[in-house]
């Protein structure tokens, strides 16, 4: 038996739509360890990502751009959002365990922070 929950602080576009995509993702992970899932619904929906700009790949500011500008629906809005939150979250997740057990050092541990979040916000 296990659990899946998903919530952002401060998402004003697509947050329901961010909520699914990463619920969706640990569904299949459930599935994937023979677990059952309550909400099927979640298996149901396309959470295929648009492509980003040629030679670019999605971070927050550049998916915020293209969809103030029409490019991409509010719904993708929010599952490219949760999909670049996501990675973060397992690089920064990874950096604290490695920290913690002495595998990098503090340096090296803001660097990779750093460089996850430029990734993510693309700031």
């Amino acid at each position: 038996m296990g659990g899946c929950n998903a919530g952002f602080d401060w998402h004003f576009y697509g947050l329901q739509d961010s909520i699914d995509y990463l619920l969706y993702e640990c569904a299949k992970d459930s599935l994937a360890k023979g677990l059952s899932i309550s909400d099927e619904r979640l298996l149901t929906l396309d959470y295929t990502l648009p492509q980003p700009p040629e030679g670019k790949s999605w971070n927050k500011k550049l998916a915020m751009q293209h969809f103030h500008k029409g490019n991409i629906t509010e719904r993708k809005l929010g599952y490219i959002l949760a999909a670049i939150e996501y990675e973060y979250q397992k690089i920064a997740w990874t950096a604290e365990d490695d920290l913690d057990n002495d595998k990098i050092t503090q340096a090296e541990f803001n660097k990779i922070i750093k460089d996850a979040k430029f990734k993510w916000l693309g700031e």
